[in-house]
């Protein structure tokens, strides 16, 4: 038989475990909370926070859990601006409240949903991908800033983040799973000295974007730079 205290201490210790619990999954719940469905993003417009078709998608949240407000009322979601990532503060089914979200991301080279070719320099969508490799929510997506990008192939036997990711976190680049069913890095270099012994081409639009309308450079991400069109070119399947 317990004494009471006994019997005390195990009740405490169950309702410890319970709050225990609740709290993780209500921070669980928190953390994987969009406000808007998977391709939009939350932007202002008239004072009002409204859903809108992310068009550009240098900004990713790689959750199953979206549409928080088309279901809910009440409480807290994450979603993606124009520029950063923040947290939302929901009462009465509208948006009261905003903070910026000061995590790690991680640097992919197409947007959520695409892998990288690294013979048509481009991205291609694909269905059902899973992401697999990703460990971080927060995704950013290519090098739009850069002026000379060197692409490396990886070995699908890498690990990706004690390797590379974990011990290149300032610097600037990306990875993302290519054509071959490995990994491609993407690095932004300053030293043009690269091209003496790397192919280099001048492109006229950054990373992700080409002409759209006239000189226009708009973010479209699947138009790359395919050098197989020309027999007069060196190995035109080849990295640069």
């Amino acid at each position: 038989m317990y004494n009471n205290k006994t019997l005390i201490m195990y009740y405490l210790l169950s309702v410890l475990t319970c709050l225990l619990i609740d709290k993780a999954i209500l921070s669980h719940a928190f953390t994987y909370q969009k406000c808007c469905k998977s391709r939009d993003y939350l932007q202002i417009i008239n004072n009002t926070y409204l859903c809108t078709e992310n068009i550009t998608k240098r900004l990713g949240i790689l959750t199953n859990e979206t549409n928080f407000l088309e279901r809910y009322s009440e409480g807290e979601c994450m979603d993606i601006t124009s520029t950063d990532f923040s947290n939302f503060q929901v009462s009465g089914g509208k948006v009261v409240g905003e903070s910026l979200i000061n995590e790690k991301y991680f640097p992919k080279c197409c947007p959520l949903n695409y892998f990288y070719n690294s013979v048509l320099h481009a991205c291609e969508e694909k269905e059902n991908m899973t992401h697999g490799y990703i460990r971080e929510i927060f995704v950013k997506v290519g090098l739009p800033s850069c002026k000379l990008i060197v692409d490396y192939d990886i070995s699908e036997t890498i690990n990706l983040y004690s390797g590379i990711i974990d011990v290149r976190r300032n610097s600037d680049y990306c990875i993302d799973e290519n054509e071959k069913g490995a990994y491609t890095m993407r690095e932004c270099q300053e030293n043009i000295e690269v091209c003496d012994y790397k192919k280099c081409i001048k492109k006229c639009c950054p990373d992700g974007k080409s002409f759209v309308n006239g000189a226009n450079c708009v973010d479209t991400y699947t138009t790359g730079l395919n050098l197989t069109f020309s027999t007069l070119i060196e190995n035109p399947s080849g990295m640069f």
